[in-house]
């Protein structure tokens, strides 16, 4: 069904919707994660042009484990319908289907999320031992390096560490394990 609406009602209308976005930002905590490590526009997009660090982690880990708690992100042409006015009334399981999916141009990021509509948006704590790894960007500087040697260091259950290095022939990412 669409709406066709025309003056002060549209307005209205795009202001009721845009806080019942903000309603559905302040309730939900998403937290993504992607099958790959080595995607030039991943870095590029979510570690500040190769400068950043990627956090690996063993999805064995009971942390992920329950209720099939990282669900994969299905990918499609047709945008979902979601009624941002009536969230608290979607049957179980159904507003979380519909946060699942992304429009096609984004399959290359293979993605996986964790809804929590229980403890809501913000910071996370996870399991020390469900990091396995963390890869340092092929850009990253000095000072950052060495902040994430003292910190892996400092842990109970050291991850292994990595360095994104550019490929020299080709365009791509090379991942390899360094020393700390």
């Amino acid at each position: 069904m669409e709406i066709i609406t025309k003056g002060r009602g549209r307005i209205v209308l795009e202001e009721a919707i845009e806080k019942a976005r903000e309603l559905l930002r302040k309730k939900l905590g998403i937290c993504c994660f992607t099958e790959i490590r080595d995607n030039i526009l991943m870095w590029a997009h979510y570690a500040k042009q190769h400068t950043g660090f990627c956090l690996e982690f063993n999805v064995d880990n009971e942390f992920f484990v329950p209720h099939a708690r990282a669900i994969k992100v299905e990918y499609e042409v047709i945008l979902p319908v979601l009624n941002v006015l009536q969230l608290d009334n979607y049957p179980k399981g159904e507003l979380g289907e519909k946060l699942l999916i992304k429009a096609n141009d984004w399959r290359y990021e293979q993605e996986w999320r964790i809804v929590d509509h229980k403890k809501g948006p913000g910071i996370q704590n996870f399991p020390e031992d469900a990091l396995s790894g963390v890869i340092l960007g092929c850009r990253i500087s000095e000072e950052n390096k060495e902040n994430i040697f003292r910190w892996c260091r400092k842990r109970k259950h050291p991850p292994t560490l990595y360095e994104a290095r550019e490929k020299q022939k080709e365009f791509g990412l090379d991942i390899v394990r360094i020393d700390y």
